[in-house]
């Protein structure tokens, strides 16, 4: 009998844990988790900024906000405020300008990109951050069809033209890309940028 060895290519998901680490998220600080799907950035964001920051879970899929309550309900995650708002067209009621704004894996969806971008910038305060993570514009096993996905350049015009500035990148895993932006091109270090 032969036996034949199949590699099976995963997904690589990048690990919120380390990329929030990384950028000096701490206790205190705000959040809004734009297009926050079932909440894989907000779930991680909530227990770093903990007890007295807030994280502010925007989405459109009502089921996927479900989904994001429940998973917060098990982990006992009391600082996550939950809003439906229509990404391109409606105003989040709830959410103030944040220390960090996290934009993961929307923008091949999104097709007033434009519009959806400035909606972003306006919710990052004067020293916060904006982390927008993607797919990477190259061919995948999973992820979304090439001709919807961004590149890193296409996406650093985007909001830069909207008022922000890139500060770097961070590392996003394989299959995404990841850029940081802030108002004033300072870099990545909050404990660097506070001093």
């Amino acid at each position: 009998m032969k036996f034949v060895s199949v590699i099976v290519e995963k997904p690589q998901f990048v690990s919120p844990d380390r990329v929030l680490a990384d950028l000096g998220l701490t206790p205190g600080m705000n959040v809004v988790d734009y297009a926050s799907g079932a909440g894989h950035w907000s779930l991680a964001a909530a227990k770093v900024v903990a007890p007295s920051g807030k994280v502010f879970a925007i989405e459109n899929d009502i089921n996927m906000l479900s989904l994001l309550r429940s998973k917060a309900e098990i982990q006992k995650l009391t600082n996550i405020d939950i809003e439906e708002v229509e990404l391109e067209k409606g105003t989040s009621k709830l959410a103030k300008a944040a220390d960090l704004v996290i934009v993961s894996n929307i923008l091949h969806l999104i097709m007033d990109k434009k519009t959806f971008v400035g909606k972003a910038v306006k919710l990052v305060n004067a020293n916060g951050k904006l982390l927008l993570i993607d797919w990477s514009p190259r061919k995948t096993l999973f992820g979304p069809p090439l001709e919807l996905r961004v590149s890193e350049e296409q996406v650093i015009s985007l909001f830069e033209t909207a008022g922000l500035h890139f500060a770097c990148t961070v590392d996003a895993g394989f299959d995404h890309f990841g850029l940081v932006f802030d108002h004033k091109g300072e870099g990545c270090d909050w404990k660097r940028n506070a001093e």
